[in-house]
């Protein structure tokens, strides 16, 4: 008894943690942490904090591994500290979980009663149209899912051979780090990112000072509706499980319309398991029914929608952070 309801504790708390991680980047106190160590009190200082609230937020944070607390009492940065400071690659993600979906989670609830987003309750209006809306919340939003974006490319570039491939057309691309890497990777080729208008504008500017300027782009438009033809690959990451099958039974059609026999599709997906094992994707599955609209889905089920739009799924592999690779060809 003792042992479940300790169990049932630790999972009834989960968002402390997450909320005291968010705490320590908004604050900054995660932020005065370096290889010298520094005492909460000294730390409070830096941070304009408060001495007591500090030093109980590091207790806490140290026993999470993103400080290093020593015989004195005082704290030094760890690798995943570096993470969330200036620069780190997962300081945006954790703003963006910690602020925008922690309201939406509010609405948890109502999600499982009625289907709907969490985020519309918070927000009056679905993620996508809340972030065209607003430039600025669009952009912390695409440097938040560069996070894992980067680690992903690496692991793709090491594992996939893009050497035979002219055009890759990088569906809902958003700030275009995945095509970068790629195109890195294989130097005799070209891309393009196709996503909304302003992320389109963005990208362009941004891309016009960029060493691969000669062979990278940007296409605006609605890839619910017309896709560029000129590619020989086409690469949908983290993309499907934004929405409902309906909408990815359309999209899909869609790149079967641009493509050309022998063209290959790669997905980039979570796979939930086929039994009831816990995964990420099962985690990541409550996170799109309340902040997107859209789910995971298993390998069985992405055959499935390939099938129905004309395609073969010839592999699936893993890559990084639970996530896998499909590949799929137009016969």
């Amino acid at each position: 008894m003792a042992q479940a309801a300790e169990r049932l504790l630790s999972l009834m708390t989960g968002t402390w943690i997450s909320q005291s991680v968010y705490a320590g980047v908004r604050t900054g106190v995660l932020d005065v942490l370096g290889e010298t160590p520094r005492s909460a009190a000294e730390i409070a200082k830096t941070a304009v904090c408060d001495e007591q609230a500090v030093s109980r937020l590091l207790r806490h944070l140290s026993g999470l591994g993103l400080a290093e607390r020593n015989a004195e009492d005082a704290y030094t940065a760890t690798s995943l500290t570096r993470l969330l400071q200036p620069g780190g690659n997962f300081r945006d993600l954790v703003v963006f979980y910690g602020e925008d979906c922690y309201s939406a989670w509010a609405h948890v609830a109502n999600s499982v009663r009625t289907g709907g987003t969490g985020w519309l309750q918070e927000f009056g209006q679905e993620q996508f149209e809340y972030f065209g809306a607003d430039a600025l919340r669009a952009r912390r939003f695409d440097r938040a899912m560069a996070a894992c974006a980067q680690i992903v490319a690496r692991e793709l570039c090491n594992s996939y051979d893009f050497s035979g491939v002219s055009h890759v057309v990088d569906i809902g691309g958003g700030n275009g780090e995945l095509l970068k890497s790629v195109l890195e990777a294989a130097p005799r080729t070209t891309g393009c990112v196709v996503d909304r208008d302003h992320v389109a504008e963005g990208l362009n500017r941004e891309f016009a000072d960029h060493s691969l300027k000669s062979r990278l782009g940007a296409v605006p438009g609605d890839f619910f509706e017309r896709l560029p033809e000129d590619g020989d690959l086409y690469l949908l990451s983290r993309v499907l499980h934004d929405w409902d099958d309906i909408r990815c039974e359309r999209l899909l059609d869609v790149c079967r319309a641009a493509m050309s026999p022998g063209d290959k599709l790669l997905i980039i997906e979570r796979l939930l398991p086929e039994d009831d094992s816990l995964s990420l994707a099962s985690w990541w599955d409550m996170q799109m029914l309340v902040v997107t609209g859209g789910r995971e889905r298993s390998r069985s089920e992405y055959v499935s929608l390939l099938e129905g739009a004309g395609m073969r799924c010839t592999s699936v592999r893993p890559l990084a952070l639970g996530t896998f690779l499909l590949e799929a060809v137009l016969p």
